[in-house]
């Protein structure tokens, strides 16, 4: 008897149209990747402040510029601060194997994180109060397999050295990430028309979004929503260049 059909949702059927596009796309050319941001809160289009960050492909050395008030000008030079070109290129893309790598990189993030979180409380001597306010751990433990799916999906999705093969893959996991939505007549912060793909994360609770050009060609950009808005957080990408030389800073007169 032959098994039923399945028919694809309309978000699964847009998620794998982009997993296409991202297949066909070109290779970037240039050692080093600059984009320009708006950071911060965006929610009512007045909060944030200007970033502009260069990663250099080959070793992942990141230079941070930044102009708004209550920032610093400029931040030291992270080195190897992002994964280079070419570990991207070596990620799976098969969507069980992406899936399986987006869990363990996941996992090695909030093990990370967790014992920062105890290096601060020890140095520190917080009080049980202020432990619970600051404790990450136990947002963690009630992360499913698809929180991080999903979080560390979106995270690689916006990273200009993610080549087309890899953006394939991602468009492929998500769409088959459980509890993942797709809005194709959203818009981002600054009106710029987006497809708004999207998951109510358990942990939080906590709603992680990202706003794709509706050609599917580049992230416009990445947002965080909690149930108070003064904890929204976003990342607005306004420009993504490539180029041969790390630029100075655009913010210094």
């Amino acid at each position: 008897m032959p098994s039923p059909q399945i028919t694809p949702t309309a978000a699964q059927q847009t998620l794998n149209h982009f997993s296409s596009v991202a297949a066909r796309a070109p290779q970037p050319t240039g050692r080093y990747v600059v984009f320009t941001e708006k950071q911060g809160n965006l929610a009512d289009g007045t909060g944030g402040y200007l970033r502009t960050s260069v990663i250099d492909s080959v070793t992942g050395d990141v230079w941070t510029y930044q102009k708004g008030a209550g920032v610093p000008a400029q931040l030291p030079v992270d080195r190897h601060g992002s994964l280079t070109e070419a570990q991207y290129n070596a990620l799976p893309t098969s969507p069980a194997a992406l899936r399986a790598a987006l869990i363990s990189q996941a996992n090695k993030d909030r093990a990370a994180a967790v014992k920062g979180e105890e290096e601060v409380i020890k140095r520190a001597g917080f009080s049980a109060a202020q432990k619970k306010r600051i404790n990450v751990s136990s947002l963690l433990l009630r992360e499913n397999s698809s929180d991080k799916v999903f979080d560390e999906a979106s995270m690689m999705l916006w990273n200009p050295l993610v080549g087309p093969a890899l953006r394939s893959g991602l468009f492929k996991v998500l769409a088959q990430t459980p509890g993942v939505v797709v809005d194709k007549h959203a818009e981002d912060s600054s009106g710029r028309a987006a497809v708004e793909i999207s998951r109510h994360q358990t942990y939080g609770p906590v709603d992680e979004q990202v706003f794709e050009n509706p050609a599917g060609t580049s992230v416009l950009e990445t947002a965080s929503t909690w149930p108070k808005a003064s904890e929204d957080t976003g990342d607005l990408y306004l420009s993504i260049t490539r180029t041969t030389t790390v630029p100075a800073s655009p913010y210094h007169s």
